[in-house]
């Protein structure tokens, strides 16, 4: 049975059709039109993208706030639950996510260090190590905060040091009434 050539048009006319009343029915996001096909994803898209500081996800464990529900589940799994499933061959370091353990290969076992800063010629694994480096030593940005005292520090790991050393007791006190209300 051979098709026509008015069948085969038929035939990619409702094809196109098809994709065209599929398109319509995605649904907009108002704030960045990003398309979705389901409310549930759109829902998530808002919330994970366009929430407002205030509400932000944070961690009810450390208390460390974050802009994407996606990134506070990813944190959960990695630092509190030590769910590191990818291994390095090479030296048996655990990591996260499979991107982390690609970079570690490229930065550490094969020195690759693409990435270099404009101002002092420092040289970097990654770009965002370089962006950070820009940011704490040439502008002296600090922008990690202590909410305890109020010291400031470029790196989000000194400031959870701090934290940790300083403000232990702290911590532990507002865990302990998080769980008591």
């Amino acid at each position: 049975m051979s098709q026509t050539s008015s069948d085969l048009s038929e035939k990619s006319f409702s094809v196109a059709s098809i994709l065209h009343d599929e398109a319509e029915s995605l649904l907009p996001c108002l704030v960045c039109d990003f398309k979705f096909d389901s409310m549930n994803l759109l829902r998530e898209h808002v919330v994970n993208e366009h929430a407002s500081s205030s509400q932000a996800p944070c961690c009810t464990i450390c208390g460390l706030q974050f802009k994407q529900r996606n990134r506070l589940r990813r944190h959960r799994r990695a630092v509190h639950e030590k769910r590191r499933p990818y291994q390095c061959m090479r030296c048996d370091v655990l990591f996260a996510e499979k991107n982390n353990l690609l970079a570690h290969m490229d930065t550490v076992h094969e020195q690759k260090k693409n990435f270099t800063c404009e101002v002092c010629h420092a040289k970097f694994g990654r770009k965002n190590n370089l962006h950070r480096h820009i940011q704490t030593v040439h502008e002296k940005k600090r922008p990690y905060k202590c909410r305890f005292c109020g010291s400031c520090y470029g790196e989000r790991g000194n400031l959870l040091t701090h934290m940790r050393r300083k403000h232990e007791r702290k911590i532990d006190n507002e865990l302990v009434a998080g769980v008591a209300t």
